[in-house]
C-alpha cells in the first residue's frame, strides 16, 4: 500500500496495484514443499481473447516446488503459464515460463542460483550470496 508523495513535472503517477494470494504446503513424509500463487487478481478481465478455460485460470497462477535435500541444500522448480503463453515459440521443447534453482548453505553463508527461461528472448541467470552480519 502506498501513496505518491510528490509530483514529477506536474503530473502524479499512480502506483501499481497487484493483489496476490499464496499458499504453500510441505508434505508430511516427503521433503517437498508445493506453492501456488494467484497474482494480478485485481485485474481478472485482463485475459487475451479466445483463451481456453484452463488458460484463463492459469493466466493468474504461478506454481512452485522446492525439494529439501537437507537444511543446507534445496532444489527449486517454478512455472508461470502467462509467461509461457506470451513467449513460447511453439517449438518442440520451449522452456518459456519455466524456472529452476538451487540453494546451498555453508556455515553462515547462503548461495542461491536461479534460471528463468524467456524463450527466444533469452534467459536470466541470477546468483545471490547472503549472510547475517
Amino acid at each position: 500500500l502506498g501513496r505518491t508523495m510528490s509530483r514529477f513535472a506536474e503530473s502524479a503517477v499512480d502506483l501499481p496495484l497487484d493483489v496476490r494470494i499464496s499458499a504453500a504446503k510441505r508434505l508430511r513424509h516427503v521433503p517437498l514443499l508445493f506453492s501456488i500463487t494467484g497474482y494480478n487478481l485485481d485485474n481478472l478481465g485482463d485475459v487475451p481473447e479466445n483463451t481456453p478455460a484452463f488458460g484463463r485460470i492459469m493466466h493468474f497462477v504461478r506454481l512452485g516446488g522446492e525439494l529439501l535435500f537437507s537444511e543446507a541444500f534445496q532444489v527449486r522448480l517454478g512455472y508461470n503459464h502467462r509467461r509461457h503463453a506470451a513467449l513460447a515459440t511453439r517449438s518442440r521443447l520451449d522452456l518459456a515460463g519455466l524456472s529452476l534453482g538451487a540453494g546451498l548453505k555453508v556455515s553462515r553463508v547462503r548461495v542461491d542460483y536461479a534460471y528463468n527461461s524467456w524463450s527466444e528472448a533469452g534467459s536470466l541467470h541470477q546468483f545471490t550470496v547472503r549472510t547475517t552480519l
